[in-house]
């Protein structure tokens, strides 16, 4: 009688792509974001939160009043912010938690914790732009690079490296469309999932009431997923879907009206009722044509490639056409709205700040474009790689200066005149490139406004190099801990990095054309 040993490797725990990239891009954001507020909006956003941490308050009274950017008089006389509370309900935690530990307030701090929070939510907006590509069937590697793509060739990492409303808000758009998505094909828990949607799509209501844009058609997607069901199992089942889905945004709605309420008196005035930036005066054209094709705010100038991501979006509509339409309608209807805004570039924002909360569902469709790679002509492979070198070299640039003092060292006017719009030499890509060729010759990015002109923790000099950890030594406390933190990132960059690579080296792609998954042999 003979017996046999069961020789079998135990089966390795594999970590998920999406942790994987997760920690990739947290890392990478949190180690090149400048750890300063520098935008006038988010330093009243703060305030909020201080006051109403401290206070119980939503006032504001040491900002100043001034049209198109200050603090709004409001009930009572008192000053208020224009702004959404969803952000400071993210910052307030963050405020709280520094005032127990140091029992007094700790603004310098208070503005520096802050600033981490677009990076980690810029991280968690990814990983959710992931979820949807790899939930439409098309294998992990071609949302994996659709994903890579998004974070570091698009203005993503941008919008990621300066405190602003634009990437919380793309955030909760993306878990709510991704959670939206899931509940109908995951085949349990579809009620979870539902109200997930529903309180992510909420949240980001609270953030900027402009998202509202999208639920017309995120409902329609729904109602077109719900409507075979309710014709078999009857329409009882499908409303108290739709119900679970709509409560948490009404729920939103509600405090936004609220909010209005309390400080300007109105349900509907959010503070800009009286801003002449708000107002849909532009000629539709000249919108349009600024937001595509200006040299100094055209969109795909500043997110190359998000090309890649309109050539998807045919196979999307092909493949999962409610989807595909959902998103294209929401795209079509910000850029349209956008175009006839008064205020349609944004300002001194970096590219064009208004459509960056829509940006990542534009892209999600490029991953059919990567899952088509090893078919696609040369050109079009030619053409991917240099829209992704050429995205990131726009953000690396982003990254390394500080656009605002580099708008103001180059007399760029507040408001800018037409020629940083039309004018590919005064373009805010042009100017930056510029400061980067003067750093490079020995020479100071910023010029005599390094010391004036920009708000940030601290104020004065600035390095020229906008990263948190320049100059560690004489801007920030606890100078052992900091460093410490940064190190930690660097870690976690390396390796997640390493183990992403080898994990993706083993994954198939599913081919949309064959029907069959592709990969290395035994993978």
């Amino acid at each position: 009688m003979s017996c046999r040993t069961d020789r079998r490797a135990p089966r390795r725990t594999r970590v998920p792509v999406g942790l994987l990239l997760f920690l990739l891009v947290a890392a990478v954001y949190g180690f090149t974001t400048s750890g300063e507020v520098q935008i006038i909006d988010v330093l009243q956003t703060v305030a909020v939160a201080e006051n109403l941490v401290r206070h119980g308050s939503f006032a504001i009274p040491h900002f100043q009043v001034w049209s198109g950017g200050g603090a709004v008089i409001g009930v009572g006389g008192q000053h208020f912010a224009p702004h959404g509370i969803g952000l400071s309900l993210l910052y307030a935690p963050i405020v709280a938690l520094l005032d127990v530990l140091y029992g007094i307030p700790h603004p310098a701090l208070a503005l520096f914790s802050t600033s981490f929070v677009d990076p980690f939510l810029g991280a968690v907006g990814v990983v959710a732009a992931y979820g949807v590509a790899r939930d439409l069937d098309i294998g992990e590697a071609p949302a994996a690079g659709m994903a890579l793509l998004f974070a570091f060739s698009t203005i993503q990492w941008a919008y990621a490296h300066v405190a602003f409303d634009a990437v919380p808000s793309e955030t909760f758009l993306l878990l709510g469309v991704w959670c939206l998505h899931r509940a109908t094909v995951v085949d349990r828990a579809k009620g979870l999932w539902l109200v997930g949607s529903g309180a992510s799509l909420g949240f980001s209501l609270l953030i900027r009431i402009q998202m509202a844009l999208a639920l017309p058609f995120l409902l329609g997607y729904l109602a077109v997923k719900l409507w075979p069901r309710g014709r078999e199992r009857g329409i009882r089942e499908p409303v108290m879907r739709a119900v679970s889905w709509g409560l948490p945004i009404a729920a939103a709605l509600v405090v936004v009206a609220w909010f209005n309420q309390v400080r300007f008196g109105s349900i509907f005035d959010n503070g800009h009722a009286a801003d002449p930036n708000t107002a849909l005066n532009v000629p539709i054209l000249t919108g349009l044509h600024g937001l595509l094709a200006s040299p100094g705010k055209s969109i795909f100038l500043f997110a190359p490639p998000l090309v890649v991501g309109l050539a998807g979006l045919c196979w999307l509509l092909r493949r999962q056409r409610a989807l595909g339409a959902a998103i294209a309608g929401i795209l079509v209807t910000n850029l349209l709205l956008n175009a006839k805004l008064h205020n349609w570039a944004g300002d001194l924002a970096w590219g064009p700040r208004f459509l960056v909360p829509f940006m990542g569902l534009a892209i999600i469709p490029a991953a059919f474009v990567l899952t088509r790679w090893r078919t696609l002509p040369w050109t079009w492979r030619a053409g991917v790689v240099v829209a992704g070198v050429a995205g990131f070299a726009v953000q690396v640039l982003a990254n390394v200066f500080n656009y605002v003092a580099v708008d103001l060292a180059w007399k760029v006017s507040v408001p800018p005149g037409p020629s940083y719009y039309w004018s590919l030499s005064r373009s805010q890509l042009a100017l930056t490139l510029r400061s980067a060729l003067q750093t490079i010759h020995g020479k100071s990015p910023y010029g005599h406004v390094a010391a004036g002109g920009i708000t940030g923790v601290p104020p004065g000099p600035l390095p020229h190099v906008d990263f948190w950890w320049v100059l560690l030594r004489d801007r920030y406390d606890h100078v052992s801990a900091v460093a410490a933190v940064g190190a930690v990132m660097v870690v976690v960059m390396l390796g997640s990095t390493m183990v992403l690579v080898r994990r993706l080296a083993g994954v198939g792609v599913v081919s949309l054309d064959a029907g069959v998954v592709t990969g290395p042999p035994g993978g």
